[in-house]
């Protein structure tokens, strides 16, 4: 079992990162300790189908995107690249239903979701084309495709209430309720605050109602009260293999609920979890988010009962695949000259991290940064998320 975090620091600028990755290439060696029936080349790396899928926008050369004086409305272009190379341009901006703003891009199992909201409504479009709309105006947070179906989960921009649907009709809406998880969030996937846990549809919510918070898990259909108590603050809920876990602080302690039996999570030196998301980590469940250690320091990490690996303090973005995890600083050590917008903007393989990143001075070129080895993309305009797929 491993036991010790790794921290990637991506220190290295991009003067020096040559050679270029090449265009088209679909194949990366991931390290790994060896294990009886893995393939792996005499170097002790095993070669993978790897598929790499960006988005970006692309602005008319004469305007300053970086101002944005127009506020949005200029034409402009959504790309979305597999392997290094345009398979979808879309028109966005002005007239198309369709943003420019990073956060209301989403790649989706080799789509590219985008999400729109003014006064007319919502408009959901998938590479493009319309998928789904409504007339009450919705920030997404979670957006899950299944069996012919959309599902959203929103949060309506009038009076702030939760609002789930099903091919954009109202199956859920919860006013006064806290969504757990959300879009770019450590504990939850590319589908945001939506998920499926053994095959059914998920997501999780709290309430807080004179003194007394309450968690609420969805679950295909039916909503449940997983716990409830006075004078405690619920940090997560979520389904993960079956099992329903809850984090939540009382007094001066982190607890964490798995199907009811609670347990105090701490390294044995008085952790306590300012913010934390449920996530699996060596089989167990753990917590990723940020600890303040005993002298009252906020750290990155992920925790246990009785055991806590942490990172640098600055690591707001947390990935893990499990086995897995590495912590990113918001922008990136020795990257603050670059625009990273979000956690979208970064994907993790394993042992190693792909950073989308874009420079703030003019005339620079967009790259994605994997280790020593930097992509740039011929465009004018930014990249807005990253995502990979190893088959």
């Amino acid at each position: 079992m491993k036991t010790s975090p790794l921290l990637l620091l991506l220190c290295v600028s991009c003067s020096i990162l040559e050679p270029e990755l090449p265009f088209g290439e679909s194949r990366l060696g991931e390290r790994h300790a060896s294990r009886p029936g893995d393939a792996s080349s005499s170097s002790g790396a095993t070669v993978r189908d790897t598929t790499f899928l960006v988005s970006a926008v692309s602005f008319p050369r004469t305007y300053d995107w970086q101002r944005d004086s127009s506020f949005g409305a200029v034409a402009c272009t959504l790309r979305l690249y597999r392997n290094w190379r345009t398979v979808l341009k879309i028109p966005a901006g002005a007239g198309t239903r369709i943003s420019s703003a990073p956060d209301c891009h989403h790649i989706i199992e080799n789509s590219i979701y985008t999400e729109y909201a003014d006064r007319y409504g919502t408009t959901v479009k998938k590479d493009g084309t319309e998928v789904c709309s409504w007339n009450e105006p919705e920030k997404l947070q979670g957006l899950l495709y299944r069996d012919g179906v959309l599902h959203t989960l929103g949060v309506t921009r009038s009076a702030g209430a939760l609002c789930y649907r099903r091919d954009g009709e109202i199956v859920l809406k919860v006013d006064s309720a806290i969504l757990l998880g959300g879009f770019g969030t450590n504990g939850r996937t590319a589908t945001g605050a939506l998920y499926e846990d053994s095959g059914t549809v998920c997501f999780a919510y709290k309430t807080e109602l004179g003194g007394i918070s309450t968690a609420w898990v969805y679950k295909d259909g039916k909503v449940e009260a997983v716990l409830t108590a006075p004078e405690i603050r619920i940090l997560d809920a979520k389904m993960l293999e079956g099992e329903c876990a809850v984090l939540y602080n009382q007094l001066y302690s982190s607890v964490l609920s798995v199907d009811g039996k609670a347990r105090t999570i701490s390294d044995g030196a008085g952790v306590y979890w300012q913010d934390g998301e449920l996530i699996r980590y060596e089989g167990r469940i753990a917590v990723a988010g940020t600890y303040l250690n005993y002298k009252g320091y906020p750290r990155g990490g992920l925790g246990w009962e009785d055991c806590v690996l942490g990172l640098n303090e600055n690591t707001p973005y947390i990935y893990c695949d499990g086995e897995h995890f590495i912590g990113l600083a918001q922008p990136p050590v020795q990257h603050t000259d670059c625009y990273f917008f979000n956690r979208s903007c970064a994907c993790q393989l394993g042992e190693s991290i792909a950073v989308a990143l874009t420079p703030r001075e003019v005339g620079k070129l967009p790259f994605v940064l994997l280790g020593d080895k930097v992509q740039k993309f011929n465009l004018y305009g930014y990249l807005s998320s990253i995502a990979v797929e190893i088959n």
